[in-house]
């Protein structure tokens, strides 16, 4: 706390945000240093109790040296406790609320951790592997250099997006976002945070997720309380298997998987996020209204499906014709200079059903610039069309629990003394 408040009171200048941003950041420093110089200290200290420890244990046994053995005992554990509460930290093993005191157990998961995110190399843009430290810096400098720039955002297309997304939020709900912040919000963000982690829930998240029920689509199911990942897959593997059947139309989808725009780890970015998205939901669906695209029609009397969004996984619903193909690529194109976010057509994908000729198949992948696929294996992590055999399409799932169990009885779980 000494070195927090000293921190905090040296004078800064420059605007509000930079000043905060600075403090911060020495404040960080100056704790780095001192754990370390602490964390040695424990150390050394823990060994000398040991080895007193052990001096009185060789002694004949005496009432006088009880006192000392009891203070040195309860001074060890103390700094074990310590010791304890870093490597559980490092470990970041936070799904371990309660146990008996495990610092080998947490040594190894930190240890492991650390192994695992050490970059000892990258392959370059020609597919080699280099590991010199300067050129990793570079591929690293470039790579995200490219992630995190953007073209900016076109006014026109901008003014497209809004023109076709409908009004949702009222004088009441912009009302409750712009509140002072009442102590009871701040009491329960707080309350929401990890102990040992960095802040999650933000005050701004809290109000922000309580109006979206009323602003997203229904066609979007992810980051909010009452729309399951499980509503997407059921949907998306009635489609599949109504394509699969289809016999005398084909119907494309595309799989779209956006990389840029919102960082992770924001509590704000994953409704931030939806909110941008519901612009897209709003292109998509005016196209529908306006008979620009017909989408997947299964039968008579279910709607019309031409979209499904959770999160930056989408799939979209579409005739296999060639005007229909340009449509959603104007529509995709629109989005991307409205935004800024840019559409990974190298993992994008699109499927067919079966009585569109092969040719057909490879011409219309092509306008949509995306990879031909006979089918979507899975969709957010489950099969999309389960067959027959489905002790073969639900084999990964024993597969991944038998390395889980493997990994699990290699690790240290507890000591015995």
């Amino acid at each position: 706390m000494d070195i927090i408040k000293k921190e905090w009171a040296l004078p800064t200048t420059s605007n509000v945000l930079r000043q905060v941003g600075f403090k911060f950041k020495s404040i960080g420093q100056k704790l780095l240093q001192w754990h370390k110089m602490d964390f040695d200290k424990q150390r050394v200290e823990m060994r000398v109790i040991q080895e007193k420890l052990n001096d009185i244990m060789k002694l004949p046994f005496s009432p006088d040296q009880y006192e000392e053995q009891r203070s040195l005992h309860a001074k060890y554990s103390q700094l074990l406790s310590q010791q304890e509460m870093n490597w559980r930290q490092r470990s970041r093993a936070i799904w371990l609320k309660d146990g008996d005191r495990n610092s080998a157990f947490f040594h190894r998961r930190a240890s492991n951790r650390k192994s695992r995110n050490t970059i000892k190399g990258l392959n370059d843009e020609q597919g080699q592997w280099q590991s010199e430290p300067a050129e990793v810096q570079r591929l690293l400098l470039s790579y995200f250099q490219t992630v995190f720039s953007s073209k900016g955002s076109d006014a026109g297309a901008l003014q497209t997006v809004l023109d076709v997304t409908p009004t949702k939020v009222t004088g009441t709900m912009n009302a409750s976002l712009l509140q002072p912040y009442s102590d009871e919000e701040i009491k329960t963000t707080l309350f929401q945070m990890h102990p040992s982690k960095s802040p999650g829930p933000d005050v701004v998240a809290n109000r922000l997720k309580r109006l979206l029920p009323e602003i997203i689509s229904p066609l979007q199911s992810a980051y909010f309380p009452g729309r399951l990942i499980s509503y997407n897959t059921l949907v998306a593997t009635e489609a599949a298997h109504f394509m699969h059947q289809l016999r005398s139309q084909g119907e494309p989808t595309s799989k779209i998987v956006p990389t840029r725009g919102i960082r992770q780890g924001d509590p704000l970015s994953p409704y931030l996020f939806i909110l941008c998205a519901e612009g897209l939901s709003a292109l998509i669906s005016n196209a529908i209204q306006q008979n620009v695209i017909a989408g997947l029609k299964m039968c008579p009397q279910a709607p019309t499906l031409h979209h499904l969004f959770f999160a930056d996984d989408s799939f979209l619903f579409g005739t296999a014709t060639e005007d229909e193909c340009y449509r959603f690529k104007g529509i995709l194109d629109t989005y991307e200079k409205a935004s800024g976010q840019k559409v990974n057509y190298q993992k994008s994908s699109v499927v067919f059903s079966k009585n569109v000729d092969m040719a057909e198949q490879n011409r219309l992948a092509s306008i949509l610039a995306v990879e031909r696929a006979d089918e979507h294996d899975k969709y957010l992590g489950l099969p999309l069309r389960v067959g027959r055999s489905k002790t073969a399409i639900f084999e990964y799932i024993k597969e991944k629990l038998t390395k889980k169990l493997i990994n699990w009885k290699a690790k240290i779980l507890s000591c015995a003394g």
